[in-house]
């Protein structure tokens, strides 16, 4: 093992991870959209109408950042809000029809980025790889 702890392999994997992903969205047109928001805009593909706080858990971030990822696909109208009608303290976010129409250019980035990332890997390989960074993830 080389000089660089895994601590610092990650951290520059992320940055890099972060940075490829922020050039695929510009190529595609979506230079205001951060990978943040991209995980978000995947998160309510999957499941429409989720909790600000089920986002925030789902991304792994507070729920202060999630309101302000929110805000800012809100302005771009991406997604709408509402109060869930159970408990109106409780926010839900919806895809527009803007924010579903985005669907096959966030799934053709992130395709893109994970066979960039995972070039020269077999199927064990990223099973190991992915089991340990969810250990990792669980330590934390």
């Amino acid at each position: 093992m080389s000089n660089t702890s895994i601590i610092d392999l990650l951290s520059i994997v992320r940055d890099r991870l972060h940075s490829e992903m922020v050039r695929e969205l510009s190529a595609r047109g979506y230079s205001s959209l951060a990978p943040s928001h991209t995980m978000l805009l995947m998160r309510l593909q999957g499941q429409d109408g989720q909790t600000m706080m089920a986002l925030a858990d789902q991304i792994g971030r507070d729920k202060s950042t999630v309101t302000a990822l929110v805000k800012k696909l809100l302005a771009l109208s991406l997604v709408r809000t509402e109060k869930d009608a159970q408990d109106q303290r409780v926010t839900r976010v919806f895809l527009t029809d803007a924010g579903r129409s985005l669907r096959t250019d966030l799934d053709a980035a992130t395709h893109k980025l994970t066979s960039q990332i995972f070039q020269g890997f077999n199927w064990e390989d990223r099973k190991s790889l992915s089991h340990l960074l969810e250990r990792i993830l669980e330590n934390l």
